[in-house]
């Protein structure tokens, strides 16, 4: 450990730091920082199909920190969702989905994504990170299309239920691909 006595008494291992300062300095002198935005307002909706037929629900409460990519940094993403808000236009489906076959929600109440953001080209954006749904993690990039003007994030993708224990894998008509789509309002926050 360097002390006081060293760098004051020009000892080479203080004069060593010395001339590192400056650099210690730069690297924690206030820079460019990633802009972090949160959610204000936005929808997050599901849509099951049964024998077929779209079964569309939406998630009530849910948090979202987004940081976009920065010249060439890449920015990160980190989704929080309350899965007992989520409602079908069936009440029927409601009921169902809670129990433990299902998502059993008295164990698993949360889920949740966090993933690395990149430039995909053309003002097109890409997640790549992880989606946890009732206590198993899957690897799932999401395109992205960010509007930073107007603060609104939004997508589109396929979930498979089966990859996290959801239903039956024979599920008696209940398609095993869920779409996802998402169109959020955020607000930019101090980082």
């Amino acid at each position: 450990m360097i002390g006081c006595t060293d760098i004051v008494s020009g000892t080479a291992r203080g004069w060593r730091v010395l001339l590192l300062l400056p650099v210690l300095w730069a690297a924690a002198a206030p820079g460019k920082e990633q802009a972090v935005w949160v959610l204000d307002e936005g929808r997050l909706e599901v849509t099951a199909r049964f024998e077929g037929q779209p079964v569309p629900g939406r998630f009530h409460r849910f948090r979202v920190r987004f940081h976009p990519p920065r010249d060439g940094v890449p920015g990160g993403v980190q989704v929080k969702v309350d899965m007992t808000s989520l409602r079908f236009e069936l009440s029927d489906v409601n009921r169902a989905i809670a129990g433990p076959e299902w998502l059993h929600l008295r164990r698993h109440a949360w889920a949740g994504y966090e993933g690395e953001v990149v430039e995909s080209g053309e003002g097109r954006l890409l997640a790549r990170g992880a989606l946890q749904v009732k206590g198993m993690r899957r690897d799932l990039e999401v395109p992205l299309s960010w509007h930073p003007g107007e603060g609104r994030l939004e997508g589109t993708m396929t979930v498979d239920r089966t990859w996290f224990g959801i239903g039956p894998d024979d599920a008696g008509g209940v398609a095993p691909g869920v779409e996802v789509r998402f169109l959020l309002r955020l607000r930019e926050v101090a980082p």
